[in-house]
């Protein structure tokens, strides 16, 4: 009995011995926790909100000292062509030459008035109601740059124009962020952008006052674009340019383009019909994508997608759709979760 409990004993003491080799082992070896981004998601996450958030914002209030500061001196080009990769580097796209310097770099482009000066021109004249950043693909840079992140944006911005009408920007991108870890205290910044496709869009006609009466009987000022948002797309495929918005508390307008003007098709197209699922929300989305395939445009508004049925009818398919789920608990890229799932980019080859 007396040498089976010094056994016994002898098994316990080596298990424990055992534990704490390993135990020490993982303390003296194993990586620390420093708040390194590992996965695609995370990246993502931290591009749209640590960057897409205040370069939407610079962007359309036309702030140029905040658009610069977010290059954080560590910007290196957004002509493909002049980019100094290393030579055993891919990048996410082709280059044809390579500068020996980040400073001959600059000193030859002049990326700030290049890039961002194009982007600003875009909006010269609108007052802007609505934007997008949506990340739809996100992915490692190289192995030799671990806190790089190839990122493929949306970027768009939709308001007034001048005319009282309606201008859409919209852009394809490229985009290589850095991610440092979270203990060094070095922000997320923007480290080469190339747009790859763009597209500027106007409405055929005025549509701003007749807006303004339909928000204006609910006591909403049309310059509170906080309130609302929306898009331009060719529902019924007569080549015209048609309009939907949303507001925060879940009503949803739709303009068709008929005889040189716009109406409101609202009920006779069914969306007056359908129930608010969701009256308050944060920031209202207005969006047109093809969730199904069919080429007539659906719409998601707020949390709510709507089929498109042939260009005659808007019904109601949240729940069949599959993205009650990313809706019901949105995030900063959730409409870039929504196109990423569905492969739905924008056609950006869709007539004036």
């Amino acid at each position: 009995m007396k040498s089976l409990f010094n056994t016994l004993a002898a098994i316990l003491i080596f298990i424990l011995l055992l534990v704490a080799v390993v135990f020490l082992y993982s303390l003296a070896f194993a990586p620390s926790d420093d708040g390194r981004v590992t996965n695609a998601q995370q990246a993502a996450e931290i591009t749209a909100s640590e960057i897409g958030i205040p370069f939407v914002s610079a962007w359309t209030s036309r702030d140029v000292p905040a658009l610069k500061n977010l290059l954080r001196g560590e910007f290196e080009g957004a002509i493909p062509e002049l980019v100094p990769w290393e030579s055993d580097e891919l990048p996410p796209f082709n280059t044809r030459q390579r500068i020996s310097t980040e400073v001959e770099h600059r000193e030859q482009t002049d990326d700030f008035d290049i890039f961002f000066g194009v982007l600003l021109d875009q909006l010269a004249g609108v007052d802007v109601v609505s934007t997008e950043f949506s990340i739809v693909r996100s992915m490692k840079f190289s192995e030799k740059r671990k806190n790089f992140w190839s990122i493929r944006l949306l970027l768009a911005a939709t308001g007034f124009n001048q005319e009282g009408g309606i201008t859409q920007y919209r852009s394809e991108n490229e985009l290589v962020s850095s991610i440092p870890p979270e203990s060094s205290g070095v922000p997320p910044s923007i480290r080469l952008w190339h747009i790859e496709t763009e597209l500027e869009r106007k409405s055929q006609a005025p549509v701003k006052e007749h807006l303004q009466i339909l928000l204006s009987d609910k006591g909403v000022d049309i310059g509170d674009d906080s309130f609302y948002s929306m898009d331009l797309e060719d529902i019924d495929q007569d080549q015209d340019l048609d309009i939907a918005v949303t507001t925060k508390d879940g009503r949803r307008f739709l303009f068709l383009f008929r005889d040189g003007a716009y109406e409101n098709a609202t009920t006779k197209l069914g969306l007056a019909d359908q129930e608010v699922r969701d009256s308050e929300v944060t920031r209202p989305i207005t969006a047109f994508f093809d969730y199904n395939g069919d080429g007539f445009m659906d719409l998601l508004s707020n949390r709510q997608v709507f089929e498109n049925q042939g260009g005659e009818k808007f019904v109601d398919v949240t729940e069949q759709s599959g993205v009650a789920e990313i809706l019901g608990d949105p995030s900063i890229n959730t409409l870039g979760e929504l196109r990423r799932q569905f492969q739905s980019t924008w056609p950006l080859n869709t007539q004036d």
